[in-house]
């Protein structure tokens, strides 16, 4: 998480997701499927991109205008959920029966759009991040009111799936930082020459390796631009 008046300087988070702006206009420069017109613009977030980033990951203060506030994990990606499956062995056809989140130093109180949205772009495969975020943003909505009622919630008004939406799109900026900063490192494609121990991760010629491989991989290029070109209709580029 980070504070408002938080820089690079300060937050080494505001730091590494700067650095993965930066090696993504070095690296996509010239794809010749990303519009041109996305490039500048990203190019000309560099200068504000690190106070929008910590802007849109900080708690909101309790007099901000939230229609709802949830205890978010802070960093709800896959690295962070346990699965049980109805097969011990994990079989292609074996069903999750329970998940568990774990790793919570990044906790916080506030608008569910956080996670929701952290969630969202990191964590589902390519065909569903396209086309069934709002199915999802609908079951986590149905989820929610029934563990509400569940736990004998008596405050009025429940959290409308409507509330939810705006939650979400109010926080959609984090999509930039998750295709910029985190898919690079989700979606990376092994190869055998490259050993991935801690030392070749500090390792300033082999971090750059690395990064290399993260950025130029297909299946991120896939991914990436697609989200640009969504978030950029939305004018969250601007």
């Amino acid at each position: 998480m980070a504070r408002p008046d938080d820089d690079e300087r300060t937050n080494p988070g505001l730091a590494m997701f700067k650095k993965g702006l930066d090696k993504f206009l070095e690296v996509a420069n010239e794809w010749p499927e990303l519009k041109r017109t996305i490039w500048l613009k990203l190019e000309a977030l560099q200068s504000d991109y690190s106070r929008r980033v910590a802007r849109s990951l900080s708690p909101p203060g309790l007099e901000e205008d939230v229609t709802y506030r949830v205890l978010n994990h802070g960093d709800l990606w896959g690295n962070n959920m346990m699965f049980r499956y109805d097969d011990p062995t994990g079989g292609d056809d074996a069903r999750v029966r329970d998940v568990m989140f774990v790793d919570y130093q990044l906790s916080n109180y506030g608008s569910p759009g956080h996670d929701l949205v952290y969630s969202l772009y990191n964590c589902p495969q390519f065909e569903v991040r396209e086309t069934r975020i709002k199915e999802l943003l609908e079951l986590y909505h149905r989820s929610l009111c029934e563990g509400l009622r569940a736990g004998g919630y008596r405050q009025q008004p429940v959290p409308t799936l409507a509330d939810v939406q705006k939650e979400y799109e109010r926080h959609e900026f984090i999509g930039i930082v998750s295709g910029l900063s985190m898919l690079p490192i989700i979606l990376m494609e092994r190869t055998d020459d490259l050993n991935l121990t801690f030392e070749n991760l500090i390792d300033a010629e082999h971090a750059e390796k690395i990064r290399d491989i993260q950025y130029k991989g297909k299946l991120y290029r896939k991914s990436v631009i697609p989200i640009l070109e969504r978030l950029d209709a939305k004018g969250l580029l601007d």
